[in-house]
């Protein structure tokens, strides 16, 4: 079989292929994943195994031979003598009557790869659509055929020499009616860019209170009977996610990934799919009505008066909705969220006709500034001033984005009075209820209790157990531990003359 294949990059960027294989035209668009499985998918099965396999890896790494990619530096160990240790799968607990996401206890999942190399070939297999098969058990039940990959970007790179990386399971990968607990599919998140572990679980806890979110909680991984050290399971934003959260699979859903010049945040770009397919990832729906519905958002957002707004906007928007998720955006401070970069989150379209903008990223939250770029800086890349510089500390404004043209959703619906009101009070909520150490305290101390267990034990961890312990206090460097953040944070909070009643 004849096969011909052109660069694909697949480190150090987007997977953005051009393929030519069994007929298939050059020039896959820009997300396109199914690329490698629809080249050396010889029986049509959907997976690559054996020869197919071979044949895969073969063609990978002589084009990186051929392309190599542009090298990134990873974030060396910490200092420890820990060792390795095995944990048997008759000496862990079961909580199969328990709630997928509860939070008062710690599943244990075992993956069992028949391949030695699985490591190395998940790196092979970064940013492709091809999963490593792997046994997992959980519960004490089992689950065939599990399709595991690497997933994640800063996540990946910053730790991409290091053994505990960010994982994505697929329990559908080789019989599409396997389910766990009613999933398809979870990440299971190495605790990158947070040594305490707590802050994606902690922030899904407070935002499921108030809007449709993902959930988030403790695992202990254990790959081939050796501990990997703790996870968090964070659910995945997809179609089982949408079904739980709005009692239908149908709709559409955009994925909204990095964006460094604050290009995403539902301003109106133009009356043309390509003037936002590049920041706007297309999930499922139809391409014609959802991408209509889409660009009729933003030129409504954009290009009407505050009177114009309030008539036409709940008819494509869910307004309390969204004014929650601004104030829980804002006031928990997602470091790489909206009112940073206007990016790392979702858009989902009810077949009703109405947007909902959903949480997604969250390790950074409760954090003092994300990565570079968003609206601290012009379209050019400099530094910005007044309201849309980044803020140091813990000192983000609830009205940082009410003049900001390019963050629409915040922009345009704080210039209706009674919109901008409901969300001040939505904030005040937030700051007097959960910006409150003596509330959010206790429940971070059972937490601990809880994980630092296997955190302390843990050979393989990102940061070590002394930056977990530092986390949940002061904290170290840029980051601040979580109880120096609720203090500050409420203290700039109370002094906000937006904010007093």
């Amino acid at each position: 079989m004849i096969r011909t294949v052109s660069a694909v990059l697949i480190l150090g960027g987007l997977f953005s292929a051009s393929l030519n294989a069994q007929g298939r035209p050059e020039g896959a668009p820009r997300f396109s994943k199914k690329v490698l499985v629809t080249a050396f998918d010889d029986d049509k099965n959907g997976r690559l195994t054996g020869a197919e396999r071979a044949a895969a890896i073969k063609w990978i790494k002589d084009d990186r031979e051929k392309n190599p990619p542009r090298r990134r530096g990873s974030r060396p160990a910490p200092e420890s003598e820990l060792q390795p240790y095995e944990v048997a799968k008759d000496s862990v607990k079961h909580y199969a009557d328990r709630d997928l996401y509860d939070l008062t206890v710690i599943r244990t999942v075992f993956l069992d790869f028949a391949n030695a190399n699985w490591s190395e070939d998940m790196k092979l297999f970064y940013r492709t659509d091809i999963d490593e098969p792997a046994t997992a058990t959980i519960d004490g039940v089992t689950y065939p055929g599990v399709g595991v990959h690497f997933r994640g970007s800063s996540s990946y790179f910053s730790v991409v020499n290091r053994d505990k990386k960010s994982m994505s399971l697929s329990f559908d990968h080789e019989d599409d009616k396997q389910r766990w607990g009613g999933l398809k599919s979870v990440n299971l998140l190495s605790g990158h860019a947070d040594p305490s572990y707590m802050r994606s679980v902690l922030f899904a806890h407070i935002v499921g209170k108030y809007v449709k979110s993902p959930k988030a909680c403790f695992v202990h991984l254990v790959i081939n009977g050796e501990s990997w050290g703790l996870y968090i399971n964070d659910q995945q934003l997809n179609k089982d996610f949408i079904k739980q959260a709005f009692a239908t699979k149908k709709g559409s859903r955009w994925k909204i990934g990095p964006n460094f010049n604050g290009e995403a945040a539902l301003a109106y770009q133009g009356a043309e799919v390509k003037d936002y397919s590049t920041n706007y990832e297309l999930k499922s729906g139809s391409k014609k009505k959802s991408w209509r519905a889409l660009i009729k958002l933003c030129k409504t957002l954009s290009q009407s008066s505050p009177e114009q707004l309030e008539k036409a906007l709940p008819a494509m928007l869910d307004i309390d909705h969204a004014l929650w998720y601004l104030a829980l955006d804002n006031v928990l401070m997602d470091g790489d969220g909206y009112h940073y970069r206007g990016s790392d989150y979702a858009i989902y379209l009810h077949p009703n006709g109405k947007f909902y903008p959903l949480f997604r990223d969250n390790n950074e939250s409760f954090n003092y500034g994300g990565g570079p770029g968003g609206f601290g800086r012009d379209s050019g890349g400099r530094r910005g001033g007044g309201r849309g510089r980044r803020p140091r500390g813990a000192i983000m404004d609830p009205l940082k984005l009410a003049d900001e043209e390019r963050a629409a959703l915040s922009s345009k619906m704080l210039a209706v009075p009674a919109w901008r009101a409901k969300y001040l009070d939505h904030c005040r909520e937030l700051r007097d209820t959960w910006v409150n150490w003596q509330k959010v305290g206790p429940i971070l101390a059972g937490w601990r209790k809880m994980i630092e267990p296997i955190v302390a034990k843990d050979d393989k961890g990102l940061y070590g157990y002394d930056a977990f312990k530092d986390a949940l206090g002061e904290g170290s460097g840029r980051t601040p531990g979580l109880a120096k953040f609720f203090k500050e944070r409420r203290e700039f909070l109370d002094e906000v003359a937006s904010l007093k009643k």
